[in-house]
């Protein structure tokens, strides 16, 4: 799914807001569980954030997230709930040259996407 979405930036090390609880962070390495790419978070959603009919089998009250993966034909944003996430082999975290081309870092650490603001 790559339509328009609202969003909630998290902090990249809490990732808490207010009763739901992030496992993930903005900039973490994450493979998908079913169809198994390795992708890099892009932004998350306290829960899910877009048509009620297009969360398939998956609880809309949970943390949704804005995935970046890099296919055959260049990069895509895929929209993926929290369960069907788990974290990436290597620790999870990208490689610094890479995480200056992707994200704006401020001096706490906290990270958004090229292009857009901290919350």
């Amino acid at each position: 799914m790559t339509q328009n979405l609202p969003h909630v930036s998290l902090s990249p090390r809490t990732g808490s807001v207010g009763e739901i609880r992030a496992r993930f962070h903005i900039g973490q390495l994450v493979r998908h569980a079913a169809a198994g790419f390795v992708a890099v978070i892009m932004d998350v959603d306290p829960e899910y954030a877009g048509l009620a009919e297009d969360t398939g089998d998956f609880q809309r009250h949970q943390p949704f997230y804005r995935l970046l993966v890099e296919g055959s034909d260049g990069q895509v944003l895929i929209y993926a709930p929290e369960e069907a996430l788990s974290c990436h082999q290597t620790g999870g975290e990208l490689n610094p040259r890479d995480r200056e081309q992707l994200f704006f870092s401020d001096a706490a650490g906290h990270l958004a996407p090229l292009g857009q603001s901290i919350h």
